[in-house]
């Protein structure tokens, strides 16, 4: 009995010493969940973060909110960084086109959250159909930016076409806490 807990201590204390290899490689300016369709280039953007604006419609108080909340959610750290001289272009703004006007303030079913993200050019570019397309735009541009070896913000050039895979959102259910009735949870 001894010698099993002896061995378990071993090799416990090594797996926290030494560690194993990480079975997941960390990516650097992926999104995730991975979109349907992305087509990326060796194109790399650096970003000035000090003028680096999102432009949308503001009249819009869910694209208005959304632009504030990602403002500071983009760079979440201060970028003193000096940029030498080189080939690279910097990424200045981010357009957002919302082809239908903002007509509700909360989602609905069968509301339409896919949207084109395009950071070939600059500016880069989100269109969607509905609000809320925007902003799932929004959500995977936030993804894309990272931190290069010198604490400057870049993106990869990338073409994004994105979709929900199903109509409708999860529905969870505590059942653990709480027991419900068949019938009440089936209820629509």
């Amino acid at each position: 009995m001894w010698s099993f807990a002896l061995i378990f201590i071993v090799i416990s204390s090594e797996t926290t010493v030494f560690g194993w290899p990480s079975v997941f490689n960390r990516s650097v300016g992926e999104i995730w969940p991975k979109p349907r369709s992305i087509t990326q280039f060796p194109k790399v953007f650096r970003i000035d973060t000090k003028n680096f604006k999102i432009k949308g419609d503001t009249s819009c108080e869910i694209i208005k909110q959304a632009i504030k909340r990602y403002s500071i959610r983009f760079f979440p750290f201060e970028n003193n960084t000096k940029w030498l001289e080189t080939e690279q272009t910097t990424l200045d703004s981010l357009n957002i086109v919302v082809l239908d006007n903002c007509s509700s303030d909360l989602p609905i079913f069968g509301m339409d959250e896919s949207y084109e993200l395009d950071v070939t050019n600059t500016p880069a570019t989100i269109r969607s159909r509905e609000v809320w397309g925007a902003l799932r735009g929004l959500e995977s541009f936030s993804h894309m930016i990272y931190l290069n070896k010198n604490n400057g913000y870049e993106i990869k050039a990338a073409r994004i076409m994105d979709s929900p895979r199903f109509p409708h959102r999860g529905v969870l259910l505590d059942t653990s806490r709480y027991t419900s009735s068949h019938t009440f949870v089936s209820y629509q």
